[in-house]
């Protein structure tokens, strides 16, 4: 049943008298089937025709962004910049817990990373979508902090060399797990920027010098970067 804080601005709550559904019983019977529909929470609703394993992530990040980034959203967004490789209390208890959970590893199945061997049924990209979504909801500069991880691991998994992936990336995931959050950076800048890179022909280049990626601003000791 929806309630007053459910309602779109501007639109009459479903307790209010003037709401059509007031008037629902008043209809002949036909009319009422024509009518009739379940009202529901449209998250829910979406959440429940999802493939079961994949509703249970998006649940889960849900909770997880409730739990620990909305609490910390205002105190990180008004926080100073730190040093490279330095971050606030916060940030770097945040950053803990996120590996010990396996927000920092999701995109291999186990041993290796976190993702379930059930999820694994379904395109990765998918899953991050879901998760960068309910952490965008509560905060986006939280989320990317831990999203943008992601992006310095994905060009070791699409090498598809499994000996790159036990080398770089493995033990990355392993010291997330054991909650010591190590963060991989992709690399591709121009000096004091954001991300820009030239093709030459078909083979892409890096045309700037290049500076240090946001992602390593806030990395422990032995930052990956993925570098094209």
């Amino acid at each position: 049943m929806m309630n007053r804080a459910m309602h779109l601005e501007g639109h009459l709550p479903a307790d209010h008298k003037l709401a059509p559904h007031w008037q629902f019983r008043h209809l002949s019977r036909i009319a009422q089937q024509i009518t009739s529909y379940q009202r529901d929470d449209l998250w829910e609703s979406d959440t429940r025709k999802l493939p079961a394993p994949l509703g249970k992530l998006r649940r889960r990040a849900r909770a997880f962004a409730e739990t620990h980034l909305a609490p910390l959203s205002a105190e990180a967004d008004l926080a100073a910049h730190e040093a490279p490789g330095q971050s606030s209390p916060a940030i770097t208890n945040l950053l803990k817990v996120a590996a010990r959970e396996g927000w920092l590893s999701y995109f291999l199945p186990g041993p290796l990373g976190s993702m379930s061997w059930k999820r694994g049924l379904y395109p990765p990209v998918w899953q991050s979508s879901l998760v960068v979504e309910e952490f965008s909801r509560v905060c986006g500069g939280l989320m990317l902090l831990l999203s943008a991880h992601h992006l310095g691991c994905i060009p070791l998994l699409l090498s598809g060399d499994i000996n790159v992936i036990r080398r770089f990336l493995a033990p990355v995931y392993r010291s997330c797990h054991k909650g010591d959050p190590h963060l991989v950076a992709f690399a591709i800048t121009e000096p004091g920027a954001g991300s820009v890179m030239a093709k030459t022909g078909t083979e892409p280049v890096i045309t700037n010098q290049a500076s240090l990626p946001a992602t390593a601003m806030v990395a422990g000791g032995s930052t990956g970067a993925s570098v094209l």
